[in-house]
């Protein structure tokens, strides 16, 4: 299976277009950093467009130097809801 990694910084990347031109099945999504960042403007726009379009995705966190328990916490507390879906 082929996925591609997204983050914020493919902020206006046209999902339709590019899976009808690439060979793509699905998506990783960045979903946080740290203990002070949620991809709040396009983690779930994404993740609903997978689902919509039945693809499969997934999610996961950036660690960044410092508390890794702390920035897990952080992680689980805000995509509880992805957990059951992905």
């Amino acid at each position: 299976m082929n996925f591609i990694d997204i983050s914020s910084h493919q902020a206006g990347i046209n999902l339709d277009m590019v899976f009808a031109q690439n060979p793509i099945d699905g998506l990783v999504i960045k979903a946080t950093q740290n203990t002070n960042y949620v991809n709040t403007p396009y983690c779930d726009k994404w993740v609903q467009w997978c689902i919509a379009h039945d693809k499969p995705w997934g999610f996961y966190h950036f660690l960044d130097p410092g508390d890794p328990v702390a920035q897990a916490k952080y992680f689980v507390k805000h995509c509880t809801n992805y957990f059951h879906d992905s």
